[in-house]
């Protein structure tokens, strides 16, 4: 007879410290809980309750026999799904009737819920039909209503769709084992650590919008779980990076082929591997092994894609290893790097975060699972403050319990802790028949669960639910199998409203100051660009300077430099030079078979492979690998490529051999305009104690300025003045030239000319913006004024009168030259708050005019 450990829903105290009578009062929670039973599996490995396969909806992944239940605060509770007519109330879970249930997720507004539901099993051995989880809706959760139950239209029918939740807008977002292409013959996708089936990323559908059909949201190349909104209106989730070669090349009994394409008949052959580095091995110590969950973020519109606040393998991680046995690298041991000490002080860190969510009236704190039983999704609970202004080199790990299996934590409105815990007083024992294989990933003894307050220990408060036990017979991998004992009871959530998050709603401008300034310059739209590139399924990428590094990444080169131009270079460590990036995408090509089989396995695994001319087709031609771009000799870097597709490149020296790879996969939005600091960027300050770039990226300037000249005519192209107004003002469509936003007596249409700030009345000291005059030797006198060069196509002419009434030009300022009248010179420098802006300041000195007693000055604007 095999035991297993019980799941069960309990709530703990948060306070410091519990009274004798208080520890004995029996706690009541605040709103009524919902939660699953689930039939304990046979194995441990890709089902519905472990972290390397839980998309799978076969009787061995999620036997059946599980409900949806709802634990009212009286401590009664209802079966949601039997009540709603949904499963079966015996033993036999056999045939179209039986289900699984999982993953409850509960609207706003505190009435209704989402939940996924596979429903259907084998009714004998031969039955060989398939099933998928599916998305639905429960409504009437009153205690004394009738729960209703339907299935959320618009979704994927024939795959499955697991863990959704709500948006702000009313749409749903869920994972999905769905092709991003659509087709039927890349299915299934398979993750990148040879384990087995894997999603493919998440999915939103419009319940509202009759006939729409669900919209990748983004692509995960091994996966992505669990997401939810917080209170900041990011969507947050769990991603499985493991970008590296293929680790099944190892296994001598298994075959890898690879297809030309992604094509339905395309043709296969031998596999081959160009990205990234070779695995770690006897040979290759300094392979690359690379496996992380770590949580992530969105915007609800699917862009913005990056890891929570930028936080890394540096931040979260445990120890790893240095990509190579020169240039100054290290090992990163499990140490936070700070930038001029000798050590690196002990801090905590968490090798997953998986089932997080926000504290209820803390906004930006976050309790997660650190899971250490995969098989169980079960381990340590974890807690981090990440609201989106804190920088990620202020982010720490707190942990709030170590002792024992956690999973499914959250915080009550109450303050009290909830999860569902491994262990109870009592052994709980289940079993299957002998025939059975062992679930060897679950823990055998039970244990006392404790949380950690202000660092006392505060034993479990009260356990919500009654023990729901059941014998349960069904097919499981062809076979009659019986369990007879308690069920998991998993993935408790409190039915409470909480106030819809506001979707943030992006910025007047959607670049910063530095990228801004570019398309200024070249009067190309940003918004106008964006519509271009969405109606082409594109995305424009953007870095200040590829040569930075965060200063804590130090295991791969880190010393670079730009032929000719730009270095970042640390004193003793050797330069490396660096000359071109090139991009990969992530297509489904790799397949296996066992040694002799004829043909490939069904599904595919994404492989690397460079980026094609058609696919890179929209930036200026240039020589060198597919897919690859120069570095501008200001480090910076600027490319469109593909969007709802896994991306990621690798810096190369002039001989095209690697230097700086990245690490993750990344898919962008369509029409996204994504700009970065660098390709590994500064939390604080780079690898040399720099804070991050703010140079008006070079390489930007080139792309807009070939995309103009071979894309004439697009409505995003357009007046300087034009774009400023749309990336700086609040009413950029309105008549705003003559108005004064920040009432410094300077029209917005000066404000765009003089490079000024239309949202400030500072201005930076020794920066003459309008026009001032000081009197000059012998009686001439002197003007100074500051035009912005990225203001093209406007002119700036000084006047002068004697009368006010007849106005002589003296100077005359443009794009591409100065003139000056008889007697009168000009002189340009650069203005003292240049920074990232390109600001000129201009000197014309005005001889006195011997017939008039007095002289007036002027300036008049030419602006398109």
């Amino acid at each position: 007879m095999k035991t297993y450990t019980l799941f069960s829903s309990l709530v703990f105290t948060a306070a410091a410290t519990l009274t004798a009578q208080a520890q004995q009062t029996p706690y009541v929670p605040p709103s009524p809980i919902l939660f699953v039973t689930q039939v304990p599996p046979t194995g441990d490995h890709n089902t519905a309750m472990s972290i390397d396969g839980s998309l799978l909806a076969t009787t061995a992944a999620a036997p059946r026999g599980g409900d949806l239940w709802i634990a009212y605060p009286d401590q009664t509770t209802k079966n949601l799904t039997r009540t709603a007519g949904y499963g079966i109330a015996g033993s036999d879970q056999k045939g179209p009737n039986a289900i699984a249930v999982r993953d409850p997720h509960v609207h706003f507004s505190g009435t209704k819920a989402l939940f996924s539901m596979v429903k259907g099993a084998p009714a004998n051995a031969s039955d060989t039909s398939v099933f998928y989880w599916q998305v639905y809706e429960v409504t009437g959760l009153g205690k004394n209503d009738t729960p209703v139950i339907t299935r959320v239209p618009n979704q994927h029918p024939d795959y499955n769709n697991v863990q959704p939740a709500y948006l702000s807008d009313g749409r749903v977002v869920f994972a999905s084992d769905s092709p991003v292409t659509g087709e039927r013959h890349l299915y299934p996708a398979l993750d990148e650590d040879g384990l087995g089936p894997a999603g493919t990323g998440l999915w939103t559908v419009n319940p509202q919008s009759q006939g729409t059909v669900p919209a990748l949201m983004t692509h995960s190349t091994s996966g992505a779980a669990e997401p939810f909104v917080d209170s900041y209106g990011r969507v947050m989730f769990t991603r499985w990076d493991v970008l590296q070669r293929d680790k099944v090349a190892a296994n001598p009994t298994r075959v890898l082929h690879d297809y030309q394409s992604e094509a339905p008949a395309a043709a296969y052959g031998q596999y081959s591997e160009v990205f990234p580095e070779p695995l770690q091995s006897a040979t290759t110590p300094f392979g690359l092994k690379f496996d992380l969950f770590l949580p992530w973020t969105l915007n609800q519109d699917g862009s913005n894609l990056n890891t929570l606040n930028h936080l890394g393998r540096h931040e979260l991680s445990l120890d790893f290893p240095r990509s190579g046995p020169d240039d100054g690298m290290v090992d990163f041991t499990s140490g936070e790097f700070t930038p001029g000490t000798a050590t690196l002080p002990a801090t905590t860190r968490a090798g997953s975060f998986f089932q997080m969510s926000e504290h209820p009236f803390s906004p930006g704190r976050y309790v997660g699972v650190d899971v250490t039983k995969t098989g169980l999704s079960a381990g340590r609970v974890v807690s981090v403050v990440a609201p989106p202004t804190v920088n990620p080199d202020h982010v720490t790990v707190t942990v709030i319990s170590d002792s024992g299996f956690a999973r499914d934590v959250s915080w009550l409105t109450d303050g009290h802790l909830m999860g569902a815990w491994a262990g109870s007083q009592q052994p709980i024992v289940g079993s299957y028949g002998a025939e059975a294989p062992v679930n060897t990933n679950a823990p055998t003894t039970p244990f006392s669960i404790r949380i950690a307050s202000d660092n006392k220990h505060l034993e479990r408060n009260t356990i919500l639910t009654t023990l729901t036990t059941r014998t349960v017979v069904q097919i499981i991998n062809g076979q009659d199998q019986t369990f007879s004992g308690t069920l998991h009871q998993l993935q408790p959530v409190e039915l409470t409203p909480r106030t819809i998050p506001t979707v943030p709603v992006p910025a007047t401008t959607p670049v910063e100051a530095p990228e801004a300034s570019i398309y200024i310059r070249n009067g190309v739209s940003p918004t106008g660009l964006s519509t271009w590139l969405q109606q082409r399924n594109k995305a424009l990428l953007s870095s200040r300077n590829v040569t930075t590094r965060d200063a804590a990444d130090r295991q791969q080169p880190f010393s670079l430099q730009v032929a000719g131009g730009v270095t970042t270079t640390v004193a003793g460590i050797p330069a490396r030079t660096v000359s071109r990036v090139q991009f990969f995408q992530g297509q489904y090509l790799r397949a296996y078979s066992n040694s002799g089989a004829t043909a490939p396995e069904a599904g595919r695994r994404v492989t690397a492979r460079s980026m094609t001319a058609a696919a890179f087709n929209s930036n200026p031609p240039a020589t060198g690998p597919d897919g690859s771009t120069p570095i501008a000799p200001d480090g910076s870097m600027a490319a469109i490529v593909p969007a709802g597709r896994a991306t990621t490149w690798q810096v190369t020296d002039s001989n095209h051999n690697a230097v700086v790879r990245e690490r993750y996969w990344l898919s962008f939005k369509a029409g996204e305009l994504r700009a970065c600091t660098s390709c590994h960027g500064a939390n604080t300050l780079d690898q040399t104690g720099k804070p991050p770039a703010t140079n008006p990226p070079e390489a930007l300037n080139t792309l807009l300025s070939y995309w103009k000249s071979t894309n004439p005519g697009t409505p995003a192209q357009t007046s300087s003045y034009k774009v400023w107004s749309e990336v700086n003002l609040q009413n950029p469509a309105g008549n705003t030239a003559q108005a004064d936003d920040d009432g410094d007596t300077l029209t917005n249409l000066q404000e765009f000319v003089y490079g000024s700030n239309p949202k400030s009345k500072l201005q930076p000291a020794g920066e003459a913006r309008a026009l001032t005059a000081t009197p000059g030797a012998n009686g001439a006198t002197i003007l100074t004024f500051t035009r912005n060069k990225d203001a093209t196509g406007t002119e700036v002419v000084a006047e002068s009168s004697v009368d006010l009434a007849n106005w002589q030009e003296s100077a005359r300022v443009t794009d591409t030259a100065t003139t000056n009248a008889q007697g009168v010179t000009i002189a340009e420098s650069t203005a003292p708050s240049q920074a990232s802006r390109r600001l000129a300041q201009y000197t014309v000195t005005v001889p006195a005019d011997s017939s008039a007693q007095r002289q007036y000055f002027r300036l008049r604007l030419v602006v398109p």
